[in-house]
């Protein structure tokens, strides 16, 4: 019999009383392992986050620029418009696509001043002289003249006027096509615009010519209708619609024409009658005003002829016109 405590039932087929030990030893790892097998697999598989990445914030911008420029590139690829069953409008851009630039000889219109006046910007400009660069825009948009108006130098670019709108639109189609004599290649802005006219004594002086010419003295009646239009204004601009220069007309009618019993001011952009404060005392003959085809937007910025004893005030086609019902809710509100 055997010892109480003997080893000898772990005894392998071997014969050694180490096999199993290691057979259990086996099997432990075994089902360790098989034990293991599912917390494993959850530690190997990927977590889904919506949280941002820490890595697309390095770079960011670059990379942005990177993804704009190939989904443009694709999408100009992508060309359905032959198609069956495309409805693809035409001259459409798709939404992340840069804008197309003009090209040379196939430029988009020059919207319209309406006050035939334009501003042209030359990026850098300030490198040359005044004379070379005019001469050389002069040769490119031959045969018509250009006449600079206005001219300023900055810092970073060049800018002047021109009054002309078929000078603006050949300046406008340019672009890039014009080279300097060192092989550079100016880029010219063309839009509509006026410019800031000081008022001095010389646009006092033109001014008074104009109104001269247009005042009928059997009528009293001064016409100054789309003012900034008249031909001897030709290289100046004379807005109306900044108070400084209407309170300049208002001064020379108060010394050279005080018995003015009707003005008309149609078509000059007004859209304040402010240089009309104490007009009652300065023009006390004027009766009839006309102020069709301006910018005034509401009555309120009328106030200032309350006390102008007016017989005829005419407001044709502007913006408070529109706020009113009918033409008698309109002459109700209007009439001082």
């Amino acid at each position: 019999m055997p010892k109480r405590g003997g080893r000898a039932n772990m005894n392998g087929p071997s014969g050694s009383r180490f096999v199993a030990f290691n057979d259990l030893d086996d099997r432990d790892d075994r089902d360790r392992d098989r034990e293991r097998d599912n917390p494993r697999k959850d530690r190997n598989t990927r977590r889904v986050s919506f949280k941002p990445s820490l890595l697309q914030y390095s770079g960011g911008i670059k990379r942005r620029m990177a993804e704009i420029a190939i989904r443009s590139h694709l999408e100009d690829d992508e060309d359905m418009g032959d198609m069956p069953g495309s409805s693809k409008p035409d001259n459409t851009r798709r939404k992340g696509s840069p804008i197309p630039r003009k090209k040379f000889g196939n430029a988009m219109h020059l919207s319209k001043s309406p006050f035939g006046w334009y501003q042209i910007s030359i990026n850098n400009g300030q490198r040359y002289a005044k004379e070379e660069l005019v001469n050389v825009l002069q040769r490119a948009i031959q045969p018509e003249q250009l006449i600079p108006l206005y001219w300023r130098s900055e810092k970073n670019y060049i800018s002047f006027f021109v009054d002309d709108h078929r000078v603006a639109v050949r300046l406008d189609g340019l672009e890039r096509a014009v080279q300097m004599p060192d092989g550079f290649r100016p880029y010219l802005r063309v839009r509509p615009s006026c410019p800031s006219t000081p008022v001095n004594d010389q646009l006092k002086a033109r001014m008074q010519v104009v109104m001269a010419k247009r005042y009928n003295a059997q009528t009293k009646a001064l016409d100054m209708s789309s003012f900034h239009t008249d031909p001897d204004f030709r290289g100046i601009f004379c807005g109306i619609f900044r108070t400084p220069v209407m309170a300049a007309a208002i001064e020379i009618m108060e010394k050279n024409i005080p018995d003015l019993v009707a003005l008309n001011l149609n078509n000059n952009n007004l859209s304040s009658m402010e240089a009309f404060k104490n007009a009652h005392t300065r023009l006390p003959n004027l009766r009839i005003l006309y102020l069709a085809e301006n910018r005034i937007p509401t009555a309120t910025h009328l106030i200032a002829l309350r006390h102008v004893p007016l017989i005829e005030l005419v407001l044709k086609n502007n913006g408070l016109c529109g706020r009113y019902k009918d033409n008698a809710h309109y002459v109700r509100y209007t009439s001082y």
